[in-house]
């Protein structure tokens, strides 16, 4: 006697199909995620751009005048009842570099929006002082001008006030 069994076709499985399904909502939202950044950046890191581009060989040209004064400069914060901006400017050969009238930038790189100008008066030779008072302690970004000649001598510092 001859039994015929019919195939079992229960309840298909589910989980095959979640791989493909967990990369399709991975694909959704990184193209969610294109569309707004296209849609929001408009590609304009600077204000006046092209300007600033077309001037970029002036800037090349001062960078190198500046270079071509070969100064050494020192920048510091001497701590005491006040604080006070020190620069020490020094030229090629060693010697202090005097006449000079320097102007001091300070501003924070993070936290609170600070912003200072100062500017230096001669203390010794070759070193200028401006007594100031900081807010706050911490990281502070100098941006040093001075002399007078074509082009005034540019300098950068990030200092540290303890």
């Amino acid at each position: 006697m001859t039994i015929l069994a019919r195939p079992h076709h229960g309840q298909r499985s589910i989980i095959p199909w979640l791989f493909p399904a967990g990369l399709g909502v991975v694909v959704l939202v990184n193209m969610v995620m294109l569309w707004f950044a296209l849609g929001t950046f408009p590609g304009v890191v600077t204000g006046n751009a092209y300007e600033r581009g077309r001037k970029y060989n002036q800037v090349l040209a001062r960078d190198a005048a500046i270079a071509a004064l070969s100064w050494h400069v020192e920048i510091d914060v001497a701590a005491g009842p006040g604080d006070a901006i020190v620069a020490r400017y020094s030229g090629i050969d060693g010697k202090p570099i005097t006449g000079l009238e320097p102007r001091a930038v300070l501003t924070r790189p993070v936290g609170d929006p600070v912003h200072l100008e100062v500017r230096l008066q001669e203390d010794a030779a070759g070193v200028y002082r401006a007594e100031i008072v900081l807010p706050h302690r911490g990281l502070w970004d100098v941006f040093l001008t001075a002399g007078a000649q074509p082009v005034a001598h540019q300098v950068t510092a990030r200092i540290t006030v303890r």
